[in-house]
């Protein structure tokens, strides 16, 4: 909120719209171009870091679920020597190479984003879907402000999700790129059930 309430303090609305990465316009307004080029060195830094941290969780994702057979098998085998989940991480490896040498940053953000955005939600709707089906269940976590933010949060997912396939539908272009990350998460739902009722 602090950082979004700096954006506006430095630009009004409509020059926002038309900076592009808003971070480096504002270093910019206030530092001049030397400031401008730390942010964006900072923000090339956090972009990689966010890359790293992003394939190494993917790539135990793959791992978990090879183990479950949800995937495929030869990823659940573990390195001998180090103990990680070494073909799982990879296949990710490759794919994250793959998507940044094949799109733009926006095209990678809009694909990404969504899918984020989405497997987020059914994180959280899972919460509520336990609490009805499971209601004695041990539960040493609390969810603090249930079922309230719980429910905020969903209902801000759902405005997002909204407000990125109707850009899609409406602009075209890039913002098609929601509509691919929707697309491949319904694939691999429907993968994830067909390898669930041949096993």
């Amino acid at each position: 909120l602090l950082l979004c309430a700096a954006f506006m303090q430095a630009f009004s609305l409509a020059p926002l719209s038309e900076t592009g990465e808003a971070g480096s316009a504002l270093a910019r307004a206030i530092g001049g171009r030397p400031m401008e080029l730390v942010m964006v060195a900072l923000i090339a830094a956090g972009i990689v870091s966010s890359i790293n941290a992003t394939a190494m969780g993917g790539g135990r994702f793959a791992f978990a679920m090879a183990r479950d057979n949800a995937l495929w098998k030869g990823a659940a085998k573990l390195d001998a020597k180090r103990n990680l989940p070494a073909r799982a991480l990879r296949i990710q490896g490759l794919l994250t190479l793959l998507l940044v040498m094949t799109g733009t940053f926006e095209e990678i953000y809009k694909l990404a984003a969504i899918a984020m955005v989405l497997v987020g939600s059914l994180t959280v709707l899972a919460l509520f879907l336990l609490r009805r089906n499971e209601p004695d269940a041990h539960r040493p976590y609390k969810a603090n402000g249930y079922p309230l933010l719980p429910g905020l949060y969903l209902s801000a997912s759902a405005f997002v999700v909204g407000a990125m396939i109707w850009q899609a539908l409406l602009k075209g272009g890039e913002s098609t790129y929601a509509l691919g990350g929707v697309g491949i998460l319904v694939l691999a739902f429907l993968a994830h059930r067909m390898q669930r009722t041949a096993t």
